[in-house]
């Protein structure tokens, strides 16, 4: 498989966005790519920290302990990798806590194992597959408004969730009111508060925050495939069918650079950091997704449809009707933690690292004002 990729950022004046470009080596006789998009919360620390450190973290892991080849026993090495991926995001997250800082970030991470395609995230930013036949959402959204069963986790941990007073946007709503904007989740004293129950970071929550990451495994498909990671300052503003259809004629390059620009001018009233990756993963024999896309369009639509035909969109976790092969669709949570004890560990750790002294009270300005202005414009 030959990657083609090209990322772009347009950043507002919070500047939380962060990015990995692919890192590529070798690993059991395979090649393995990594690479990722990151968007902060309340600072741009913990964002820029896990795209420095994601490749070496998990590259390390799977030197440690080499998964057996995708091209032999499948599950098997599916499942290596996916207990590698969820490693890498708890003790990235470890590694930020200990430091006492007080940002956190979402996560989205690829990894290209031979043909066997992994993607976990936490958070809401978001991936999605163009196969030129379907489109595929390979991540889950964490925020809390959008996710049930989150908030029934977050409602069984005792976690306050509530949407914001309607005055005084630093606190949340009292109970029986409907408050203002988005649900979030609320640390006990009501200073800190989170649109998405999982993340890297988020101290100032506590224990509800959590870093397990939802893992998609597919197939890539022999014709090849288009993966775009973006943060949420593409994907609210613009939906997957006309990301993909903007940008199916256009190498990486062009695709990035056309995605930020149409983004940015969707937003509009609201000014959000914008992230996308976009990468071609093609057989050797093809050239360029352009080529791949015309001709696939080409033998499975009739040709006065041809031009006409668009993927639909489904779940990683769908399968009815779908043509490319889905190996795994695993929330990790569920999966490993209660294998490390976890739910007991994180507590106690988040415990010690509760904002009880002067330098985690600093709250981040820039972070407060930006949650207000996109609350006024929500209501």
């Amino acid at each position: 498989m030959n990657i083609a990729h090209s990322s772009l950022q347009r950043l507002s004046r919070y500047k939380e966005d962060a990015k990995a470009d692919p890192v590529i080596r070798s690993v059991a006789g395979e090649q393995v790519a990594v690479w990722c998009v990151c968007d902060g919360h309340h600072g741009q620390g913990a964002a820029n920290f896990v795209a420095r450190q994601c490749a070496d973290e998990l590259l390390h892991r799977t030197r440690e302990d080499p998964p057996c080849s995708p091209g032999g026993e499948l599950a098997l090495a599916a499942g290596q990798m996916r207990q590698a991926v969820a490693d890498t995001f708890v003790s990235l997250a470890d590694s930020w806590e200990l430091g006492k800082k007080f940002s956190g970030t979402t996560f989205t991470m690829a990894v290209l194992f031979g043909s066997l395609l992994t993607v976990a995230n936490v958070g809401d930013s978001k991936a999605f597959l163009d196969t030129g036949n379907e489109l595929v959402e390979l991540s889950i959204s964490h925020r809390i408004e959008d996710n049930v069963g989150e908030r029934m986790r977050l409602s069984a941990a005792g976690a306050r969730v509530a949407r914001m007073h309607a005055t005084d946007f630093k606190a949340p709503a009292p109970e029986g009111e409907k408050g203002i904007g988005k649900l979030r989740v609320w640390e006990s004293n009501g200073l800190g508060r989170l649109r998405v129950s999982r993340a890297i970071g988020g101290v100032s929550i506590g224990k509800f925050i959590i870093p397990y990451p939802y893992v998609c495994q597919v197939l890539v498909p022999k014709g090849g495939c288009r993966l775009i990671l973006g943060t949420d300052g593409l994907w609210d503003f613009l939906s997957a069918s006309k990301v993909f259809s903007l940008v199916e004629r256009m190498t990486p390059a062009a695709a990035a650079a056309a995605l930020c620009k149409q983004a940015f001018s969707a937003q509009k009233a609201v000014s959000d950091d914008i992230t996308v990756a976009v990468t071609d993963i093609l057989p050797s024999h093809t050239s360029s997704w352009p080529q791949t896309v015309r001709s696939l369009r080409r033998h499975s639509s009739p040709a006065w449809l041809s031009c006409l035909a668009a993927p639909a969109i489904t779940q990683c976790s769908g399968e009815e009707g779908s043509r490319l092969r889905r190996v795994a669709s695993v929330d990790t949570f569920e999966e490993c933690a209660p294998q490390r004890n976890d739910t007991v560990g994180r507590m106690a750790q988040r415990a010690l690292l509760m904002r009880g002294d002067s330098a985690m009270q600093g709250l981040d300005k820039l972070a407060i004002a930006r949650e207000e202005a996109m609350a006024r414009t929500s209501t």
